[in-house]
């Protein structure tokens, strides 16, 4: 028979039992161990959000630039829906037309040169100068040919050289004609 002196705080423990300061280590053990692991999950949860948020700034950096783009093509868009609008009703058949054009512009005068034409509503103001009045006075008559009035507005010589101004204005162009004459 076996007998232990030894206080009962210091007595060996069955191998079924087991310390009170294990199993406390034990928790403390765990407990440091799931902080840790909680701790590093949210670091790499908190890295993979800033990742996204970055990604999320550039994406939303380059949609910024492509709303502009949008818009600078809608601005583009517009005013060519303008400038559309002008010629349409430069083309239309009321009143002044600008399929006329080519009747104004084509003359066949070595000593004509036409600098500006300005096309309005029902009428067309023509400028240039010549070296010869007869060439002025012939173009003049084939315009009238296809036009309600043409009226010279002025005429002036330029000192010192054979050159004179002109500034014309037409009335009703093609309202006489049609283009297809000629």
């Amino acid at each position: 028979m076996r007998i232990n002196l030894l206080p009962r705080e210091e007595r060996p423990l069955k191998q079924t039992e087991v310390r009170w300061e294990f199993i406390a280590g034990l928790i403390a053990t765990l407990l440091f161990l799931s902080v840790i692991g909680v701790t590093i999950g949210a670091t790499v949860y908190g890295n993979r959000l800033e990742a996204i948020t970055v990604e999320a700034q550039a994406r939303q950096a380059i949609l910024r630039r492509q709303v502009q783009d949008v818009n600078a093509i809608q601005a583009r868009i517009s005013s060519y829906e303008q400038q559309e609008s002008v010629y349409k009703e430069l083309l239309a058949e009321e009143g002044t037309s600008f399929k006329d054009f080519p009747r104004i512009t084509a003359h066949g005068y070595s000593q004509l040169w036409l600098e500006s034409i300005r096309w309005q509503p029902h009428r067309v103001s023509v400028s240039g100068y010549t070296t010869q009045k007869t060439n002025l006075s012939q173009y003049l008559n084939q315009i009238y040919e296809y036009s309600d009035e043409v009226e010279l507005r002025t005429v002036m010589e330029q000192p010192g050289t054979d050159f004179h101004l002109f500034e014309i204005e037409v009335k009703g162009v093609g309202n006489r004609g049609s283009t297809t004459d000629n």
